[in-house]
């Protein structure tokens, strides 16, 4: 880049690679930038062909979106009762102009929901926008409706956000999906507190999440985005599920979401719809799954021994130095080359991670010799270490 005072220096890109995406521009790697072009949020576009993907790089000073409330709800005491009106505030809570556009969509009954305005800008440090939310029940039969508010403005640190919108006609329905507060937890750790990785394995925890008694499970692949009338978005995106019960959802992530940011998270059950609860997205955020599959004790971890032979960890069973380990985890980010989130990942190419896999056994360096997605799986990886010399007995 040139700065106005004619001084030359660096933008983007500090070396030959692929790692630094979701940090500053000046950290991250390229391979051959192709081609660059600029939209009107001031965004660089980097064509980097020896990575075969689109680079995006944010002005440093990034607006964001604040919703207040995300959750509009109307009440109307029969059917056929004329338009009413509810209100929540688009506001920027970061730096320079918040650019933004929303758009309304519903479950059922039609387009009885409408907002205004539908576009505009808010300036860091002014009041925010009050947008008006009008719900039409002209037409409609009595019981629950459901709808939803995308907000997008691709110059934020989060550039989609939700609200979503319940309409009720004379009787209500049962009460809709409700995702736990900090309730998208790692599938292998489920540490609490701790954001989540494009491509994980998660579990969704919460209430209502299905009508049926017992659990819905997944039958094959490629894994399906609804099971028994239930599905759930993130960022607008639809979800591959596992399995649904009543108060959980086993899910893998998309590999696209961004990153150092978060996202909202909608679970819809028929046509009922959850409030949007914001999900804490970053590069990695590494979880090894365990013998009791609660993220405590014993991990799930092969000892391969050098004659080939093979035991679980666990049950007086031991690593020895020279032996390699197989650990079996969740929530290490993207791969290269990209697999797709609930189709099983290849065997040829095989799907290695991207951000650097380090393994420490008794406080010691294990050499790592590879890291990647489990072929014929999906939101699945292992992690292959062979075992250092120097580590205390026992442990």
């Amino acid at each position: 880049m040139v700065t106005p005072a004619g001084v030359i220096g660096s933008y983007a890109g500090s070396g030959y690679g692929f790692p630094g995406d979701g940090g500053p521009a000046t950290a991250a790697w390229l391979t051959g930038a192709s081609g660059l072009a600029v939209d009107s949020a001031s965004n660089l576009y980097i064509s980097d062909s020896g990575n075969r993907r689109v680079r995006q790089v944010q002005p440093a000073a990034s607006p964001m979106m604040a919703l207040s409330p995300t959750y509009v709800t109307f009440s109307l005491a029969a059917a056929g009762s004329t338009s009413t009106n509810q209100t929540f505030v688009l506001s920027n809570s970061g730096q320079g102009t918040l650019n933004w556009a929303l758009s309304v969509s519903t479950t059922a009954g039609g387009a009885w929901l409408s907002v205004s305005p539908s576009t505009g800008w808010v300036l860091a440090g002014q009041s925010g926008t009050t947008v008006t939310v009008t719900a039409n029940s002209s037409g409609l039969t009595a019981g629950d409706y459901y709808g939803q508010i995308q907000i997008t403005s691709p110059n934020a640190a989060s550039p989609v956000q939700m609200v979503t919108v319940r309409l009720t006609v004379r009787t209500p329905g049962e009460d809709p999906p409700q995702t736990a507060a900090d309730g998208v937890l790692n599938g292998a750790s489920f540490s609490l507190s701790t954001p989540v990785a494009p491509a994980a394995m998660v579990s969704i925890f919460g209430t209502n999440f299905t009508d049926s008694t017992s659990g819905l499970g997944a039958q094959g692949f490629p894994l399906p985005t609804e099971l028994g009338g239930t599905s759930v978005t993130i960022g607008g995106e639809a979800v591959p599920l596992l399995a649904v019960t009543a108060t959980q959802i086993n899910a893998v992530l998309p590999f696209d979401l961004a990153v150092n940011t978060s996202v909202p998270i909608v679970v819809t059950r028929n046509s009922a719809v959850s409030a949007p609860q914001p999900v804490s997205m970053v590069s990695s955020q590494p979880g090894v799954f365990t013998l009791s599959e609660t993220g405590q004790g014993i991990g799930i971890v092969v000892i391969v021994h050098p004659d080939g032979s093979q035991v679980e960890a666990g049950n007086g069973n031991s690593a020895s130095a020279g032996d390699a380990v197989v650990i079996y985890c969740a929530g290490l980010g993207d791969t290269t080359p990209r697999s797709v989130a609930g189709f099983p990942a290849t065997a040829s190419p095989l799907s290695n991670v991207i951000d650097p896999v380090t393994v420490t056994i008794g406080g010691v360096n294990a050499p790592v010799f590879f890291a990647g997605l489990i072929p014929g799986f999906t939101g699945l990886y292992q992690v292959n270490a062979t075992v250092p010399t120097g580590i205390a007995p026992n442990q």
